[in-house]
């Protein structure tokens, strides 16, 4: 039997399964449990050496309900390929927001560093606020400096998901830009940036120390609160210089308790 036969067969057996299929359809229920129908999916996506990509491809195409779709792509971002991404990339722009959520959510999942960057990259552009806020939050794991630019542009637009990705991946350099958006912005969002920066191990403590005034320098309560609870909630036996600059900013701003919060 030729490659192609086999396929078919397998799409077929798939299509039964799920009861999008003529035959299948007339044995069983039109409202076939859709249980059923994402055990099946999930079991392809669990398949080894990628021999689940063309069944879930095949059933995507046949046409699934909403909630199995979401779970054919989350599938296929498991099995990985290029076929898979390809498929991946083009439900990136399909009209139902939550499939393009589970589109990105996959493609940060098993993919080449690169084609998950540049496709979380292009989410931040997305017409949806949820879909944007996730590739933000995604980039903060799978993205690098590179990204920065980009999240930036995202920020300044309004999508506040981007400071705690920028805190994550920005250089110091790209880190004194972000600061100047203090006039600019919610001080409780540009703080949520900057706490996983002064967090970092690979940040130089110069340029942690100029974060540390830049906050000092806003002279607010709020500040206060957030360096104190910056100074309490982490271990800075890897960064004296920073642990005494936080101490003398406190000692500087305005009084605030110990369980204060960011206002």
């Amino acid at each position: 039997m030729t490659r192609p036969c086999l396929l078919a067969l397998l799409l077929l057996s798939l299509l039964q399964a799920l009861g999008l299929h003529p035959t299948a359809q007339a044995q069983a229920p039109a409202d076939l449990p859709t249980s059923q129908a994402l055990r099946r999916i999930r079991a392809l996506g669990r398949q080894p050496n990628q021999t689940g990509v063309a069944p879930l491809i095949g059933a995507l195409q046949a046409g699934l309900p909403d909630r199995v779709t979401d779970a054919a792509l989350a599938a296929l971002g498991a099995q990985g390929g290029q076929q898979a991404a390809e498929v991946l990339r083009s439900f990136t722009s399909h009209r139902r927001s939550s499939a393009r959520l589970a589109a990105y959510t996959a493609l940060a999942d098993n993919f080449a560093p690169r084609l998950r960057r540049s496709a979380l990259e292009a989410g931040l552009g997305d017409g949806d606020p949820r879909v944007r806020s996730h590739c933000a939050t995604l980039l903060a794991t799978h993205g690098t400096a590179a990204s920065v630019p980009r999240l930036l542009s995202a920020f300044d637009a309004g999508l506040d998901a981007s400071a705690v990705a920028i805190g994550q991946l920005a250089t110091s350099t790209q880190l004194e830009v972000f600061i100047t958006r203090f006039s600019k912005q919610p001080l409780a969002v540009m703080l949520a940036g900057l706490e996983p920066a002064l967090t970092r191990r690979d940040v130089p403590p110069a340029t942690k120390l100029s974060l540390v005034t830049a906050v000092q320098d806003l002279g607010t309560a709020s500040a206060a609160s957030f360096l104190q609870q910056l100074l309490l909630s982490h271990d800075w036996s890897h960064a004296p210089a920073v642990r005494t600059a936080l101490v003398s900013a406190l000692a500087a701003l305005p009084a605030t308790s110990t369980t204060g919060a960011v206002q």
